[in-house]
């Protein structure tokens, strides 16, 4: 027993019924053509001048397997044939066989109108199902959006609040660290004021220092010079007043000689 997989059967019939369909639209096609044409031809026979009632009678015989045909190009044909043997009918005086086919006309107009508006009413609720269904899938996706926007906002606000957090965490980080540093840097600046404060003392104090002992230098320089001055006068008045016999020079020359010998005493001090 040979087995036939599935895919197989199932791939046959949907050929087959593919070749079914394209034959029975060629068929439709082709007999649709056909009754074009022969509408047409009929037309032209009806638009024949002064054609006779049993033309016509024919005609209407042809007529009647379109009756209940309606189509692109049938309704037209179909009901400008019918107002034309109407009006045949008419002007070779059968008036009432030309008010039957008229009324024919009005029925298959009215019939072919209730079809239109029945296949526009269709149209029209297959395009709003259609669109309703768009609608809806749009709704769907929209909703599925709008969810994953609250999961995406959700998700944000948790970082964010983790961000600020840890934010916070940094921040107080940061001033401490950055309170340390001042406080360090005050520090060392208080010491530095310090230090620099002493350094001008000390710099005052060498100053004064060196002020005093450059005004002692020269004071010691003018004194030694004085005492040269002290000494030479002394010479002179001893020289004038050295062979004198008189009390009172001779006590004068007593008295420069200890001023020589004080002045001797001041200058070895101060060398």
């Amino acid at each position: 027993m040979v087995t036939v997989p599935m895919f197989i059967l199932n791939s046959s019939c949907k050929m087959k019924k593919i070749s079914l369909y394209i034959l029975f639209v060629f068929f439709c096609s082709s007999v649709f053509g056909q009754d074009v044409a022969t509408l047409q031809s009929l037309n032209a026979r009806a638009k024949t001048i002064y054609i006779k009632a049993e033309a016509l009678d024919q005609i209407m015989i042809a007529l009647r397997p379109f009756e209940g045909k309606h189509g692109a190009g049938i309704d037209t044909l179909l009901m400008e044939t019918y107002k034309i043997i109407s009006q045949g009918y008419a002007d070779n005086n059968h008036f009432k066989q030309g008010y039957q086919v008229y009324d024919k006309y009005i029925n298959y107009r009215i019939e072919s109108l209730q079809l239109y508006k029945t296949a526009t009413i269709t149209a029209a609720a297959a395009s709003i199902d259609s669109r309703k269904q768009k609608d809806d899938a749009a709704q769907v996706d929209l909703q599925n959006t709008i969810s994953q926007l609250q999961i995406d906002i959700d998700q944000l606000g948790s970082k964010r609040s983790g961000f600020k957090k840890y934010f916070s965490f940094g921040v107080i980080l940061l001033s401490l660290v950055f309170a340390g540093l001042l406080v360090n840097y005050g520090v060392k600046f208080s010491n530095l004021k310090n230090q620099i404060k002493e350094n001008k003392d000390s710099m005052l104090a060498s100053h004064r220092l060196a002020t005093v002992g450059s005004f002692a230098s020269g004071y010691q320089s003018e004194t030694g010079k004085s005492f040269v001055n002290i000494e030479n006068t002394i010479a002179q008045i001893k020289s004038e007043i050295k062979g004198s016999t008189d009390a009172n020079l001779k006590q004068a020359d007593q008295l420069c000689s200890g001023i020589l010998k004080a002045t001797a005493e001041v200058k070895t001090i101060n060398n």
